[in-house]
């Protein structure tokens, strides 16, 4: 899916413009510095699906957890590799962490597209009905875990993802989130006095945990 999404996305379905649609592809990849010849383009495009087959696991488990739904953590990750892609081979260039980069604009897509949808609410809702029908332990410790994320504030959660289940330092935390470490640190002091007196942790004995 991911080897042909650049292709996809600017140029539409092989055939449909007569071949016009590839050199418009490569108009736009050299406009933004993405290649400067056949052999760079092919180099470049190999490194970004290397990073797309290896990383990909990792950053849905990452939006899978900010989002708490399957289809949403896809939309998240691949709106992040769309929003990512034009800077991959200057990054590549300047010894820069590629990952780094997509992670920010996971997380930052993340705050705008649920803040603008009220994704709290319809996160709730979604868990209400989930844990209905869960029906084995994991499952439901799962369906627990994402109601208690979902009462935190976006940059609450944000930082609770990054620091416990991606297992980042602080200053990684910080410099993925765009903030200083005083912030990450508030933010993750009042996450987890919220969570250690979530209803729905106590009720499992999870609070105790925190």
């Amino acid at each position: 899916m991911w080897s042909s999404w650049p292709r996809a996305r600017c140029a539409g379905r092989p055939g449909d413009d007569g071949g016009r649609g590839n050199a418009a592809v490569s108009t736009w990849r050299r406009s933004n510095g993405v290649v400067s010849s056949d052999g760079r383009r092919r180099v470049v495009r190999e490194g970004f699906d290397g990073f797309v087959a290896a990383r990909t696991p990792a950053l849905w488990r990452t939006a899978w957890l900010l989002t708490g739904d399957r289809h949403q953590a896809e939309d998240l990750v691949q709106t992040a590799l769309m929003k990512a892609w034009p800077r991959y081979s200057r990054i590549e260039r300047e010894g820069g962490s590629f990952e780094a980069y997509v992670r920010r604009a996971l997380f930052n897509t993340h705050i705008s597209w649920w803040r603008r949808r009220r994704f709290r609410e319809t996160a709730l809702d979604r868990v209400e009905h989930y844990g209905e029908v869960a029906d084995n332990t994991d499952s439901a410790l799962r369906v627990t875990m994402l109601a208690a994320l979902s009462r935190l504030s976006d940059r609450q959660r944000s930082v609770i993802v990054l620091r416990f289940f991606e297992d980042m330092s602080e200053e990684e935390t910080a410099k993925t989130l765009n903030c200083s470490v005083g912030s990450v640190k508030t933010h993750q002091h009042r996450a987890l006095q919220a969570l250690r007196d979530s209803p729905v942790l106590r009720s499992h004995g999870l609070s105790e945990l925190l």
